[in-house]
């Protein structure tokens, strides 16, 4: 009895340490966009940046998003990264699908080592693939 107490008792400080740390790395995560937010609102920040920082500007204007919306084509340019993304998931799930269906339901020869080729570009990570990338479109 009294070992199922001391059980409950340290799933509970776990689960209050867990959320805790989850609260603390949750905190760290957003505070660079809630920075991002404050100095939009900021009329001087484009000049200089406040020092000390502040979270809340001294006076709160919207003019900077006002020039963002006038005069940077802000609403095409989220129409151009929409139909860039949308079909390139697009394309990229097509052809991931039939490439799978081939590989799992196909018999042809240099299967195996096809499929071996492609699990081994699959585990080279994206920052080494980036300089050819770089370079190609420079």
């Amino acid at each position: 009895m009294k070992n199922t107490i001391s059980m409950k008792k340290l799933e509970r400080m776990t689960s209050v340490i867990k959320y805790f740390v989850l609260f603390f790395f949750g905190i760290v995560l957003m505070a660079p966009f809630v920075w991002m937010i404050s100095v939009g609102f900021d009329r001087t920040a484009n000049i200089v940046m406040p020092f000390p920082p502040r979270l809340i500007p001294e006076a709160i204007s919207s003019f900077n998003y006002g020039i963002v919306f006038e005069n940077g084509r802000l609403i095409q340019s989220y129409i151009n990264s929409a139909i860039v993304t949308v079909s390139s998931v697009f394309l990229s799930v097509s052809a991931s699908l039939l490439a799978g269906y081939a590989f799992s339901k196909g018999k042809f020869k240099g299967k195996r080592i096809l499929f071996v080729i492609v699990l081994c570009t699959l585990m080279i990570p994206m920052e080494p693939r980036l300089i050819p990338l770089y370079t190609f479109f420079h």
